[in-house]
């Protein structure tokens, strides 16, 4: 039951990063566009923009619900990134619901807010899972004893972003008309350096994860973003979504059965059996899974569905 919780953790947050990774990728090449046809770039995901927020609600939900102990260790020892998550995807979620209702000369401020937020947003997710394939400085308490920014954690950041970027630029060229496809090699080729120098990073500084998952698991993120520029528009948003979810996967089977590793104290290491609920508690929630799950599965279908192949500007 516990390992089961486990997987379908990791597995809406995958959804989360591939679906919404557009939404934030193609708010970060906002600028690429001209004033005019900015419009048109948020309009690319605007029939998905808020379904693709509930697959986040519905992992931090499991998060609480199925794992509490990690949940309040990963509050605890990541909060100054968790808090920037939240402030950032706030501001971005307003400023995209709000920017059409001003008049033309504020448009720029709100611009700016949605190309900061959905880049504070993408490095602060790469930050969280570098951090997690690092290990956390915590003492025997689970307490954090030093810096969580360790140089797999900075440079995780920074290839986040660059997946995300290129994830948008090929969801921009399939569902818009704004040409970006010139940006999309040299992302690939950026995201591709910027992950294998994680795995580098890894390689040198970080045990207790295996191998023999992590090394094809990259291996196969880095094969995903180079492949996409050779393929049609929706090919390459396949690939480069799944190289946005891929690494919480990789991250989660590499360390099992650790769910949050101590690099300062062994004592303060969380094993996923530790951090999980009670066994009455998982199988209550055995029920609410079955219920919520297949609804937001469903919803997404009907989105992608009655949305299909349409380019034409909706929303903002």
């Amino acid at each position: 039951m516990v390992t089961l919780w486990f997987v379908l953790l990791g597995v809406l947050f995958a959804g989360y990063f591939a679906l919404a990774g557009a939404d934030y990728g193609t708010a970060l090449l906002m600028r690429a566009a001209p004033p005019e046809r900015r419009r048109e770039v948020l309009a690319a995901t605007g029939p998905f923009f808020l379904g693709n927020e509930v697959w986040l609600v519905a992992a931090v939900g499991v998060l609480f619900g199925a794992f509490p102990r990690l949940e309040g260790e990963l509050l605890s020892a990541l909060y100054p990134v968790l808090v920037a998550l939240l402030v950032a995807l706030i501001g971005y979620t307003a400023a995209v619901q709000l920017r059409g209702r001003w008049h033309a000369g504020a448009k720029a401020g709100w611009d700016a807010l949605i190309v900061g937020g959905a880049g504070i947003v993408a490095v602060g997710w790469g930050v969280f899972l570098g951090a997690l394939l690092n290990g956390l400085p915590l003492d025997a308490d689970g307490h954090r004893s030093g810096s969580l920014f360790s140089p797999v954690a900075v440079v995780s950041g920074l290839a986040f972003a660059a997946l995300v970027a290129v994830h948008g630029a090929v969801f921009l060229t399939w569902r818009s008309t704004v040409d970006v496809r010139r940006l999309v090699p040299v992302l690939s080729r950026v995201a591709a350096v910027l992950v294998g120098a994680v795995v580098a990073l890894a390689a040198v500084g970080v045990t207790g994860v295996e191998p023999l998952i992590a090394a094809p698991g990259a291996v196969a993120v880095i094969a995903l973003v180079l492949v996409a520029p050779r393929l049609s528009p929706a090919r390459a948003t396949l690939c480069t979504g799944l190289a946005c979810g891929l690494p919480v996967l990789v991250i989660g089977a590499a360390r099992w059965p650790v769910a949050l590793a101590s690099t300062a104290d062994p004592a303060g290491t969380l094993t996923v059996a530790e951090a999980a609920a009670g066994p009455a508690t998982l199988g209550v929630l055995v029920w609410f899974a079955a219920l919520v799950l297949p609804l937001v599965a469903a919803f997404q279908g009907m989105c992608w569905w009655a949305f299909r192949g349409d380019r034409r500007p909706v929303f903002w």
